[in-house]
């Protein structure tokens, strides 16, 4: 299995890498967000549109989450949270 590790620093950088990501979306099966990503709207991103697929899955520590990420009826996103 291929991976690729994208350190990020930001919400705007953690976009532009996504943005980097999308001409290899054939390739791209699951994204994972390690204590990022659960405060953007993931719904709004290239890849949760239908002709692609994949799955996103944010483990973020961080309070609170974006709405439209907990309420996703294409269950493209997958939150794990710590029970809180």
């Amino acid at each position: 299995m291929q991976y690729k590790s994208i350190p990020v620093f930001s919400n705007m950088h953690l976009l532009e890498e996504l943005k980097k990501l999308q001409p290899n979306s054939l390739h791209v099966r699951s994204l994972i967000f390690l204590n990022c990503g659960g405060l953007l709207d993931q719904s709004t991103l290239w890849y949760y549109k239908p002709e692609y697929k994949v799955q996103a899955f944010v483990f973020d520590s961080h309070r609170p989450f974006h709405h439209n990420n907990i309420i996703d009826v294409s269950r493209k996103i997958y939150i794990m949270h710590d029970g809180c």
